[in-house]
């Protein structure tokens, strides 16, 4: 279970928003990704953000209260 789940977080996973949908799959531009992350985090009180792009994990680093690399 993720801690997401057990505490009741918002949850955005970066391969939603790092890719366009489709086959082959092509990357998202930045300032799109950016937006969504910046509408994620004004709309959500408490969230995680998981993922491996550190592009798009620095755009929510100044947000966040609490960074866990696994």
């Amino acid at each position: 279970m993720s801690i997401g789940t057990l505490e009741g977080l918002a949850h955005l996973d970066l391969d939603t928003l790092a890719w366009q949908p489709g086959s082959p799959p092509v990357r998202q531009p930045l300032a799109q990704s950016r937006a969504e992350i910046e509408k994620f985090i004004q709309s959500n009180e408490s969230w995680v953000i998981e993922g491996r792009y550190t592009g798009l994990l620095e755009m929510a680093a100044s947000a966040s209260t609490e960074i866990i690399f696994m």
